[in-house]
């Protein structure tokens, strides 16, 4: 496998609207991925495996992350290149914290029913989740559905003014998530790492940005 490096830094810069930091960190990091799987296939197998001799090899927390943020980008990239997008499936997911880093299966992020990121706009909401992993997929989006992503574009701003609240698995208070959820006075948890994975388009959501907490609710 040999990622397009000119076609993948296009997608990031223009469609995925990356800060300069975010791709020169994916610069640096697509070029170690393509040494690494030069003989190899993009699988969630040898994922695995390159994380495990990244770590073999010393490499911290933050940098497994920005490893994995690539990968995610990967993931886009394929998608709309429409090429095979199943090798992120059932992959252990990172979350960060102070002594190492916490692995979650794809099984074990099923059973989490509720979750926490960081408040960017306050405010509670009831909807159905809808989950957007592209800008292709904004026409989902229905009056006060919860609008989970990993990240949102401008090209996400005629969902989110239908959207009760946003979820997202990346950003900071300054992301476009953010800055757009205060513009139109949505609630909106940031950097939760695992929405879009955790959520399913049709849970029924409770969205309460004053707490932190993004949660399914149990239908009788």
């Amino acid at each position: 496998m040999i990622i397009d490096e000119k076609d993948f830094i296009s997608f990031i810069s223009i469609k995925q609207n990356l800060a300069k930091s975010s791709i020169d960190n994916c610069i640096i990091r697509v070029r170690v991925i393509n040494r690494w799987f030069s003989d190899k296939e993009l699988t969630k197998e040898n994922i695995e495996k390159f994380f495990l001799d990244l770590k073999d090899r010393g490499k911290k927390n933050n940098t497994l992350n920005t490893y994995y943020f690539v990968f995610r980008q990967l993931l886009e990239y394929y998608r709309d290149r429409g090429l095979k997008v199943d090798f992120l499936d059932g992959f252990k997911s990172f979350k960060k914290t102070k002594p190492d880093i916490i692995i979650f299966t794809k099984e074990e992020i099923e059973e989490v029913q509720d979750l926490r990121g960081l408040v960017a706009s306050t405010g509670k909401a009831i909807g159905t989740a809808r989950i957007l992993m592209s800008a292709k997929e904004v026409s989902k989006i229905k009056q006060g559905d919860i609008l989970i992503a990993v990240m949102t574009r401008p090209d996400y701003v005629p969902a989110m003014k239908k959207a009760g609240a946003i979820v997202t698995d990346e950003g900071g208070i300054t992301s476009h998530a953010a800055i757009v959820a205060r513009e139109l006075g949505l609630p909106c948890i940031i950097g939760t790492k695992i929405a879009t994975k955790m959520f399913k388009d049709d849970n029924m959501l409770e969205v309460d940005a004053k707490h932190n907490l993004a949660r399914k609710l149990k239908i009788n």
